[in-house]
């Protein structure tokens, strides 16, 4: 016989959840007829069983994405998620089938995008299996504010594109500088030695290793002249 969805109202009390449910449609009613004559049978679904039941903290800070996941081994289960004992009906819910090992998983995942402080509170996820057991997976959920380090940490990731060509194009231009300075100051630095090599060399260096011989001024060619022909 198939099942009504049921209403489950979930009541947290000294961290002992308490499970209980209420057939939507009160009661069904059955006819059945025998031997021409009627009969009314009133069939009262029997409350799920909760066979798993696990807990567990989760802290987010503001701003932040959190996934709240939780799975069961029955894959036509019908997945319930309630926040503070209420059904969540504008949450983003993903369920999907998936693989741990050999076996397959249902599981199902509730998202809370850029986490405030409103969405403190108790979730809770459901699975109601078609013989009428459930399973069920409590989350505390606790916003806190934003630690400093990480405010200075989103600051560096939206500015550090900018940050870093600026600081490497700076780089650059101070190699540039450096290397234009340590050319210039090659070129000096040889010009002044050539100078120095130049002025220390001594006259007959200079002309090629011998000094020039004494000519008579009017002649065209030079004449050696000894000392003893100026007598």
């Amino acid at each position: 016989m198939a099942y009504l969805r049921a209403l489950l109202l979930v009541q947290f009390l000294s961290s002992i959840v308490f499970v209980s449910s209420q057939d939507l449609a009160g009661t069904n009613s059955t006819t059945e007829t025998v031997d021409s004559a009627r009969s009314s049978a009133r069939v009262v679904p029997p409350t799920p069983a909760v066979i798993m039941r696990s807990h567990s903290t989760r802290i987010v800070h503001e701003g932040d994405d959190q996934d709240l996941v939780c799975s069961c081994k029955s894959l036509n289960s019908y997945t319930l998620w309630l926040k503070n004992g209420e059904q969540m009906n504008d949450g983003e819910i993903v369920d999907i089938v998936s693989m741990q090992g050999s076996d397959s998983l249902l599981r199902s995942t509730l998202t809370i995008r850029s986490a405030e402080q409103s969405d403190n509170g108790v979730y809770t996820c459901i699975f109601i299996s078609e013989t009428g057991e459930s399973s069920l997976k409590t989350f505390d959920l606790l916003v806190t504010v934003p630690s400093p380090i990480k405010v200075m940490g989103d600051f560096f990731n939206q500015k550090g594109i900018t940050a870093i060509i600026g600081v490497m194009a700076a780089l650059i231009i101070l190699m540039a500088i450096a290397t234009a300075l340590s050319y210039q100051s090659a070129l000096t630095c040889k010009s002044k030695r050539d100078k120095r090599e130049a002025c220390a060399k001594s006259p007959s260096e200079v002309s090629g290793g011998h000094l020039s011989s004494p000519f008579v001024l009017g002649t065209d060619t030079q004449t050696r002249i000894s000392p003893s022909s100026l007598v």
